[in-house]
């Protein structure tokens, strides 16, 4: 099965690194996209990452970026974490969604384009808090849509990146459990 992975501000790392490869263990074909075009980048923190993030890419390109790697990787699955679930989000109402499957770990601008209605199945991973919404009013919003559903962790923002200080192993297991589960499905 082909995946599109979606990276966070952070772009590729050692984190997107050992995600594609238990995909690719599992016999899936992955493809990844960031912010950078491909440049490994070594921002010493999250405050630094963004900034990195806003000038090189900014979030409307990062929008246009994942949706030509959505048209062009004929993936079945796409993952996004934080920016790249931002962007993915904002596609959900297009055609070139409709045969896909979305999981969009924790978005942070999603509270913005709540009125977007799916053309796939999109399953939303949010941590257990955000500091530009609150997570259960949202969570309930996406539960209420059609073909998305919602799941809250225990976790804080950016659990999946070992560059995050949210990063814990347990919380990794977890987000990589989700995906496998989700692959099971397909």
């Amino acid at each position: 099965m082909n995946i599109l992975i979606v990276t966070d501000i952070f772009g590729l790392c050692e984190s997107t690194d050992k995600l594609s490869d238990v995909l690719k263990k599992a016999g899936h074909k992955v493809f990844l996209i960031d912010p950078y075009d491909g440049m490994r980048q070594s921002f010493n923190n999250e405050s630094e990452a963004y900034s990195g993030f806003i000038e090189y890419c900014d979030h409307q390109g990062y929008l246009h970026i994942t949706q030509q790697a959505v048209v062009q990787s004929k993936a079945h699955l796409i993952i996004g974490f934080s920016a790249g679930a931002n962007a993915l989000w904002q596609l959900i109402a297009q055609d070139i969604v409709s045969d896909k499957q979305l999981m969009c770990f924790y978005p942070t601008r999603i509270d913005k384009f709540l009125t977007l209605e799916a053309n796939a199945l999109v399953d939303v991973i949010f941590p257990i808090r955000e500091a530009s919404f609150e997570v259960t009013d949202i969570a309930r919003i996406i539960e209420q849509k059609a073909r998305t559903k919602s799941i809250t962790t225990p976790f804080e923002h950016g659990f999946m990146n070992s560059r995050s200080l949210a990063f814990t192993c347990e919380a990794e297991a977890f987000g990589v459990e989700l995906i496998q589960n989700k692959l099971k499905t397909l």
